[in-house]
């Protein structure tokens, strides 16, 4: 079998990151024809990148910008959808790096979202809310604000940039929900 794996690092410097690069060499192993395309950020700088493909990738200022919208990403998955052809895509983590930009490329393609963190439904990525308990409420408009009583508190950071149109997009991104399984991640 053919298999693809999207991963925001390539680096072996994380948990998840880690269990790529396993999850990689054990399916090689039993026969299967893996690539990993990840993004070319470094958590720790210096650290070798191990993967087959690559997109550009920062944990700089930039950031902000490439895990909302990543053209890079983009690019670089329909380069390897269409070099590769695989059978099925397992999806780990792409809210940091390579965006959801990638996913209208994979809408015809198996896929497997394995989820890392809540970031896909949770704009925080913890599924806590300020006040410290497990948030329990669909994604959308109450990532926007957590209503306790006649006091509202905001869910997600205030989002503020000078270009109106980027304000907009960053919006619209926060604050329309995600069609997403429930996941347990026990």
């Amino acid at each position: 079998m053919r298999i693809l794996l999207l991963h925001d690092y390539g680096t072996a410097t994380g948990g998840a990151e880690l269990q790529m690069l396993s999850l990689r060499r054990g399916l090689r192993e039993r026969g299967h024809e893996v690539r990993l395309l990840t993004s070319r950020a470094q958590i720790v700088a210096n650290s070798p990148l191990l993967a087959d493909y690559n997109c550009f990738g920062t944990t700089g200022k930039l950031q902000v910008l490439s895990q909302t919208i990543n053209p890079s990403a983009y690019w670089a998955l329909r380069r390897a959808l269409e070099e590769f052809q695989p059978d099925v895509v397992h999806v780990r983590m792409f809210m940091w790096q390579l965006s959801p930009l990638i996913l209208p490329l994979l809408k015809n393609i198996p896929c497997l979202y394995q989820t890392a963190v809540y970031k896909a439904i949770c704009p925080l990525g913890t599924k806590v809310l300020p006040d410290g308990r497990a948030c329990s409420f669909t994604a959308g408009r109450a990532c926007l604000q957590m209503r306790t009583g006649k006091r509202t508190q905001p869910c997600v950071p205030t989002l503020t940039c000078q270009n109106p149109r980027l304000m907009l997009l960053l919006q619209i991104i926060y604050a329309t929900p995600l069609n997403v399984a429930r996941i347990s991640m026990s």
